[in-house]
């Protein structure tokens, strides 16, 4: 017989090729060896009898012998073996007649005959048309359609590869391969997951198998109504392995019923799903996320641990399947994170990372913010399934350290956007007529080599070794110039414009100086940069410098504390930060009872003492940390062999310190005491991404560096707020043309510049006496571009400022002996409306925690989801919290700054009146706050009224901090204004 339902593979265009049902070995029946008719078989469907008369050349033994073959090919097979073409001309013709009297589910079979008969030579083609013109007509047009049918077959599946694994795709076809199934699929594709689609698919199988009847198919088998019944789901109950049982079926390899044992335990009483892709996924191997094309092929065949997934028995996430409107997703993806993910406005690589981190978290994320969570950090989507972008996903999370890698690198910068990457001639050349050869960037120079021009002996290198620091005369020659001089007098100026903020003491830290001319020089000198590169532990020397406020404490000031820059686990287990060399230059003599105290020794130490810290229930996971004395034990010193040590500098010395080692300062300071800090980073491959992703990019410093602002986060990756100038200091001067490596240290020039490389083989490579000569001659235009500099900086300031200039009373006291008066800080009436977003919401710029106020309980910038999950087995590689802030009980801090309880402030004591403030006819607080109104006379209703509110908010330990908030209110005919 030929089989009704069988069609064409929709891969191919030509007949398709069908299982053969031979006419003794049908459906274990048996039928007596010469019986012409086999008995029926309800998947089987026998060619009609004719109402016509047979050809006279044809027996009608031959045209039952006929009806009895599998399919077309063994029917063709039989013509072949007429030798008489007359005879096989003529039954050609009758059976496609017959065939043609009722196709239905023929179609194929009719196509290949009527193949066969335009391709066979038993008669004048021409003539045959002519005779049966008609027949011809039918069986053109059926064949016409068959095409279209495959085409439409073919649009399908192409579809549904964008949301769905090849490996599924082509295992459904292989159920059935007909047009019209695989367009039932692609509907289903285009509205749920494959894993999703299965569960629906399921529940409507069964539906289909509990009413068989009239009316109903009983086949144990996957139908096209069943992903049409699939897809007005919305409430219903997983298949239980009970209903499997009953039915004699159980969970395929792709999450589909078949027939066949079920596989789930019976008192499971739940469905056996696919297990989701981010359950316990393993370590990625970089190499298999090398190409992504390759990733569709690769997931369906094992799970993120390494498991086959033929038996994949994970709980369902919810008995509710809705479209993609209505996504899936486990709990821990909150309403807030998928608001942020699905805005179309980009985000800073270090929000999306957090967000990431978040995503990585979740049990089950559903394809559609697994989309858009890819789409945020800039990866290719098209065509990738939900277990590919899940895949994808986990791999760039578990290498985001080194994404800059991961998007030059030859083998995985295919997973990424063009506009999302460096571009590359394979993208296209546009003008360019040929292609270039692509140049290694690996560079390799002698660390120690350069480090003894440096003047890094051996002495100084054992002890550098030993303590994990050392002190190099880097900047003395200052002192021997007009420099030295105008950076002291620049400290005195920018002193004389600092101001406390909100009532607390700066702590010894001159917060509004960081681009002053001795800053800029610093950060650009080229014999710092060597100093940098060959004492790096990774001998990076792709650096670029990160604008940083100086220090001026005078005796008194409170500068007691001890920390350390980076988060100690982080530290460890990835080495987040482990090269990023950090220092300061001092501008006086220091003794060891007034500089930077170091925990000399501890980064050989390092890991064991914070297992210490751990087994204490110490540990914290800020980004900075703030090291209490119960942190570090006599105990732990005494075991350890270490202790902190004073490190004293002489005027123009630059201590370098490697980042593992705690560091503070003591306090109160006895005497003044001026230090830069050089904050020194590693530009990644891509040249944009920086060594700690928090921290910013390239592009974010270079804006820095270009408008002499204050950048969005400190080096360490904390956002920064407190210590940021709202503006460039109006006398601030570029220092500029200092050379094309300078250049590139403030980000005016990218690393891939050959005149910075050039440079920098100079330095790094070249014979030491064409280094000191570039070293001479730049020191020389250092010098004349600061002395001009200062002439600019000093008229500007004068103009500006007027009489509340630092020159200028300068000038009366030097020439007028007029000593500088006491000058009280100018109070500004801020707009709130100024700091609106395009929805009107009120804030100064794009906060990232701003998103997490609704479904979690946070802790100021803490973002804290229900079930901590772990990537791997090791406990401590977990990311179940996205940590992007210090601690609770942990304050920002710098060298120098004092931690005392009273400064350990809530975020919520702090109310800003332009940002927490929302007007809208009425001032509404947060707090108790006492308002005083005054309405002038000149005040017109309708006009803008100016409403003073004085906030007393009671801090710890005693200490009161009053702030006065002023504000614009828009005042209405209709507004009663009252006084408190």
């Amino acid at each position: 017989m030929i089989t009704r339902n069988s069609t064409s593979s929709i891969n191919r265009r030509g007949p398709p090729t069908i299982r053969t049902h031979l006419p003794n070995k049908r459906d274990n029946h048996s039928e007596p060896e010469n019986s012409p008719t086999p008995p029926p078989s309800k998947r089987s469907r026998r060619m009609p009898p004719s109402n016509s008369m047979s050809s006279p050349f044809v027996s009608q033994s031959q045209l039952a012998l006929l009806y009895n073959f599998g399919d077309a090919s063994e029917m063709i097979k039989f013509l072949q073996n007429e030798e008489d073409s007359a005879k096989r001309r003529d039954l050609q013709i009758q059976l496609l007649e017959k065939m043609l009297e009722s196709h239905n589910g023929l179609a194929d079979h009719i196509e290949a005959l009527f193949n066969y008969i335009q391709s066979d030579n038993s008669g004048d083609i021409a003539s045959i048309k002519l005779v049966n013109q008609e027949l011809w007509i039918k069986a053109i047009a059926v064949c016409n359609a068959n095409e279209n049918r495959r085409n439409r077959g073919i649009k399908a599946k192409k579809k549904v590869l964008r949301h769905w694994d090849a490996e599924i795709v082509e295992w459904l076809i292989a159920v059935n391969s007909s047009a019209w199934f695989m367009t039932r699929i692609r509907a289903l594709a285009n509205k749920l997951s494959s894993s999703d689609g299965a569960r629906c698919v399921n529940r409507a199988f069964l539906n289909r198998l509990s009413k068989a009847g009239r009316g109903f198919s009983a086949k144990l088998e996957l139908q096209p109504d069943d992903f049409s019944k699939a897809l007005a789901l919305t409430n219903f109950d997983d298949v239980t392995s009970q209903e499997m049982k009953q039915f004699g079926l159980r969970i395929g390899q792709f999450g589909f019923l078949e027939e066949g044992l079920a596989l789930v335990s019976e008192d499971s009483g739940i469905q056996s799903k696919p297990e989701s892709d981010s359950n316990n996924p393993a370590r990625a191997n970089l190499a298999r996320a090398n190409d992504a094309s390759s990733l569709n092929q690769s997931q369906a065949k094992r799970d993120f641990s390494g498991r086959s997934r033929e038996i994949r028995e994970t709980p369902s996430p919810s008995k509710t399947i809705k479209p993609r409107t209505n996504c899936v997703c486990s709990r821990e993806l909150t309403s807030n994170w998928k608001s942020v993910v699905t805005k179309e406005a980009g985000y800073e690589k270090s929000i999306n990372f957090k967000l990431l981190k978040i995503f990585c978290n979740a049990k089950y994320p559903c394809y559609d913010h697994s989309r858009a969570m890819a789409s945020c950090l800039g990866l290719r989507t098209r065509g990738k399934d939900r277990a590919a972008l899940i895949y994808i996903l986990h791999c760039v999370y578990q290498h985001r350290d080194n994404i800059g890698k991961l998007k030059t690198d030859a083998k995985t910068y295919q997973m990424f956007r063009v506009k999302n990457r460096p571009a590359r001639p394979e993208d296209g050349l546009g003008p360019y007529k040929f292609i270039h050869t692509l140049i290694p960037t690996e560079f390799k120079f002698d660390s120690r080599f350069i480090q003894k021009w440096v003047g890094v002996s051996d002495e100084i290198l054992k002890q550098f070794t030993q303590d994990g620091s050392m002190n190099l005369d880097i900047f003395g020659w200052w002192f021997k110039t007009e420099i030295g001089a105008i950076v002291l007098k620049e400290f005195d100026m920018y002193n004389h414009h600092l101001q406390k903020q909100n009532g607390i003491d700066n702590h010894g830290w001159l917060r509004n100086m960081s681009y002053s001319i001795g800053q800029q020089l610093m950060r650009q000198d080229p014999m710092y940069y060597c100093t940098y590169a060959a004492s790096r532990p990774d001998s990076a020397w792709r650096l670029v410098t990160y604008p940083h406020y100086a220090k001026f404490a005078k005796e008194g000031d409170e500068t007691y504390f001890r920390h350390i820059n980076f988060n100690v686990r982080e530290l460890i287990q990835r080495g987040r930060g482990g090269s990023m060399i950090q220092g300061s230059v001092s501008l006086d003599d220091e003794d060891e009872s007034n500089c930077t105290v170091i925990l000399a020794g501890m980064h050989t130490h390092i890991d064991k003492w914070w297992a210490k810290v751990k087994e204490r229930g110490q540990e914290r996971h800020g980004l900075v940390h703030c090291i209490k004395e119960n942190m570090f034990t006599k105990e732990d010193a005494k075991e350890f062999g270490i202790d902190w040590k004073a490190t004293p500098c002489k005027r123009g010395e630059a201590r370098i310190t490697l980042p593992q080692l705690p560091h503070g300062s003591d306090g109160p300071t006895k005497s003044t005491r001026r230090t830069m800090l050089p904050w020194f980073v590693h530009v990644q491959d891509d040249l944009s991404t920086l060594e700690i992703i928090d921290a910013g990019s390239w592009e974010m410093l270079s804006q820095t560096h270009r408008d002499m602002v204050a950048p969005i986060a400190t080096p360490s990756g904390l956002e920064n707020s407190y210590g940021a100038i709202p503006y460039k200091f109006p006398a601030a001067v570029e220092i500029s043309g200092l050379g094309h490596l300078s250049n590139a240290l403030v980000c005016a020039r990218r690393w891939d510049s050959l005149a910075v490389l050039h440079d920098r083989d100079i330095l790094l490579l070249g014979p030491r006496e064409i280094a000191d000569e570039y070293i001479k001659n730049w020191r020389a235009t250092a010098v004349i571009a600061a002395v001009d500099a200062f002439e600019l900086m000093v008229q500007r300031e004068k103009d500006v400022f007027g009489e509340r200039s630092y020159f200028y009373h300068l000038d009366r006291l030097e020439k007028e002996n007029i000593p500088f008066p006491v000058l009280e800080a100018d109070v500004i009436r801020m707009d709130p409306d100024a700091f609106e977003d395009e929805s009107g919401d009120q804030r100064s710029k794009p906060n990232f925690a701003e998103f997490w106020n609704g479904d979690e309980e946070n802790t100021g910038d803490e973002i804290v989801v229900d079930t901590p999950w772990e990537m791997g087995d090791d406990e401590d590689d977990s990311i179940g919290t996205a940590d992007q802030a210090i601690d609770e009980e942990e304050v920002e801090v710098e060298e120098g700054d004092v931690v005392r309880e009273e400064d350990v402030m809530e975020e919520d004591d702090v109310i800003e009146g332009d940002e927490e403030n929302t007007m809208k006819g009425d001032v509404e607080m947060k707090k108790e706050v006492k308002v005083k109104v005054k309405v002038e006379e000149e005040d017109v209703v309708g006009e803008e009224n100016v409403i003073e509110a004085e906030e007393e908010n009671a801090m710890e330990g005693d200490v009161e901090m009053k702030k006065e908030v002023k504000v614009k209110v828009k005042v209405e005919e209709e507004d009663a204004i009252e006084e408190e």
